[in-house]
């Protein structure tokens, strides 16, 4: 997470803060970054994806509200990506 903010200088920085969606149908969820699985051509009837998910977390500046996000599961998401795994 950043230390100082790249905007304005400040090191009044707030780490490590949820990023959350309201829904109409729920109150909140956590806002992610989600890859899935391709489908094969050959597969069972009852056949579900495999699912990589990323949160996201930022660090935002206390003074001018820069903010700076951070998938949590970076390198999993990186790797299902350069296998071709989507977004669906």
């Amino acid at each position: 997470m950043i230390q100082t903010c790249p905007s304005c200088g400040s090191t009044e920085i707030i780490p490590d803060q949820g990023i959350l969606a309201y829904q109409e149908d729920r109150d909140r969820c956590p806002v992610f970054a989600m890859l899935f699985e391709p489908t094969p051509e050959k597969h069972p009837l009852l056949w579900a994806p495999e699912v990589v998910r990323a949160d996201f977390r930022a660090a935002i500046c206390g003074v001018c509200g820069y903010a700076q996000l951070y998938a949590s599961n970076a390198p999993a998401l990186l790797q299902a990506y350069k296998s071709g795994w989507t977004i669906k």
